[in-house]
């Protein structure tokens, strides 16, 4: 909505997996802040109708898909790939499996 992905992209990504600093909505704002979005901007943002919206559909879709973890990938709009269940002893071999697990969902 605000057109900052490029700004805030990599330091939500290290809050969220390597420093697992966000707990809440204040600790997101504040990523916003520390990456240069002023906080009325921030503000704004979140309590428009757009996000509103957006997060209601994400919520919806989370619910409908039994989304239960991230990354979570949807094919086609009606198949969710559980990454837990592909078996690979590497990760080459698991991107192989994951590519053949998509591709036949693809084609189904």
């Amino acid at each position: 909505v605000l057109g900052v992905e490029s700004q805030v992209e990599m330091p939500l990504f290290k809050a969220v997996q390597e420093t697992k600093s966000i707990k809440s909505k204040a600790d997101i704002r504040q990523v916003f802040i520390d990456s240069g979005i002023p906080a009325e901007q921030f503000d704004a943002a979140m309590n428009s109708m757009v996000v509103r919206a957006m997060t209601a559909t994400q919520i919806q879709a989370v619910k409908a898909f039994g989304v239960s973890g991230t990354p979570s990938f949807i094919v086609k709009g009606k198949y969710l790939v559980r990454n837990n269940g592909i078996a690979s002893a590497t990760e080459a071999e698991y991107g192989t499996a994951f590519a053949k697990v998509v591709d036949f969902l693809l084609n189904k």
